[in-house]
């Protein structure tokens, strides 16, 4: 019930409970019974529309000064009642005014809070339960809350600065943005990526980052073909910390070069190699003086497999026995008066390079001892000297049979001469 409507009732009641009486005018005269002034009234106002003549108006004094009675009582609570009823009535099917809008935002009560995370070795993320605002509101009984900022599935974050803002809104729309998160996610670095290794390749590393040089991560390394890692036992590095906020890589991983069976030099001769019997060497066949390679390839290299490329060549034997007592011309001559003479010389020797006894066969001629004619003929005799891998030299000499002449004779043939 509103104030204009308490006061109308209030004067309503005034009304309705107080005694009245009329008194006549000093203008003119009614009985004081309302009903007989009301009669007058009418008659009066009859009067005026039939007659030309004014009359001058009736006043009503309403006076107080007496008492109730019993039965004025009792009409006036009936009247009473009946315009409370009423009232009630009319005012019963109004709804009740709108409240004010709400203007107020929601009030925050608690905002999470989250330091900087350093990753532990070997990992790439840290898991973080960030856990959620609280707000309270004076008029909304649930305030929804908005999350800006992406957040990883699990909540685990990478490497990197992070912002994560809350906005909470009541069911007015009114918005409080007071709540952020602020944190870092920090890794310890080596000073560099893996590091390189001659003749050598990085095959994994572990576990994956865009740099790889993250604390904990260990990479493994083979090697190119023709190459071994100089400590087989140990195939990898690692990146560990060796300060407060600073890491190096282990250990100094080195491929070397693989070895082929060691060049054994052959007989008369040695293997002349421009890096031993390692990995890419190439070896050539030297032979000593009188003996060459046993093949067009008297070269080799070690291989990545580490093998020779070509079997091991050998130095044999390319030069001819030599006669030690091959004899010029031999001049026989027969006994006086004879025409046939013998005809000797000493059993021809060789020698070869190699040591071993050459075979000496005679090939053309007559043989030693033969009996010649002194015709005056000559007579090729040829011989040859065969080592064991077969080679030969000859030995050739003639072999002239002479008669036997006495002074006269000799003296004789000079004056035809």
């Amino acid at each position: 019930m509103n104030l204009p409507s308490c006061i109308l009732l209030l004067v309503g009641i005034y009304s309705l409970t107080t005694p009245v009486h009329l008194t006549k005018n000093p203008h003119g005269g009614t009985s004081h019974e309302v009903t007989q002034q009301n009669h007058a009234m009418k008659e009066d106002h009859g009067a005026r529309e039939s007659s030309p003549v004014r009359h001058q108006p009736q006043e009503v004094v309403i006076q107080s000064d007496r008492a109730p009675s019993r039965r004025t009582r009792g009409i006036n609570k009936r009247l009473l009642l009946g315009a409370l009823a009423w009232h009630i009535l009319q005012n019963s099917n109004r709804p009740p005014p709108p409240p004010p809008p709400d203007t107020t935002p929601p009030t925050l009560t608690h905002c999470p809070f989250v330091g900087d995370v350093t990753l532990p070795s070997g990992q790439t993320q840290a898991c973080i339960n960030i856990g959620q605002p609280t707000y309270t509101d004076d008029r909304s009984k649930a305030v929804r809350v908005i999350q800006n900022g992406n957040t990883p599935p699990g909540g685990c974050f990478p490497e990197g600065a992070y912002v994560i803002s809350y906005i909470a809104l009541d069911d007015a729309g009114n918005r409080n943005d007071q709540c952020q998160v602020r944190f870092s996610v920090k890794a310890i670095h080596c000073s560099s990526g893996p590091p390189k290794v001659a003749h050598g390749y990085k095959e994994t590393c572990t576990p994956i980052t865009p740099l790889e040089d993250v604390l904990g991560t260990t990479c493994t390394y083979r090697c190119l073909p023709g190459f071994r890692l100089e400590n087989p036992t140990s195939q990898s590095t690692v990146c560990i910390q060796t300060g407060d906020q600073e890491a190096e890589w282990s250990g100094n991983l080195t491929c070397q070069k693989t070895n082929c069976p060691d060049a054994e030099s052959p007989p008369h001769g040695r293997y002349s190699c421009t890096d031993g019997s390692r990995y890419q060497s190439v070896c050539r066949l030297e032979c000593d003086v009188g003996y060459a390679p046993s093949t067009h390839k008297h070269s080799m290299v070690c291989q990545a497999d580490e093998q020779w490329s070509t079997v091991a060549a050998i130095c044999v034997d390319v030069k001819p026995p030599k006669f030690t007592n091959c004899p010029d011309d031999v001049i026989a001559y027969a006994e006086r008066n004879e025409d046939h003479v013998t005809v000797t010389w000493p059993p021809l020797q060789a020698h070869d390079n190699s040591g071993d006894e050459p075979i000496v066969v005679q090939v053309d001629g007559p043989l030693n001892g033969s009996v010649l004619s002194t015709n005056g003929r000559k007579y090729r005799v040829v011989h040859t000297a065969t080592d064991n891998q077969g080679n030969g030299n000859n030995c050739s000499f003639n072999v002239i049979p002479h008669a036997k002449r006495n002074k006269g004779e000799k003296a004789e043939r000079r004056r035809k001469k």
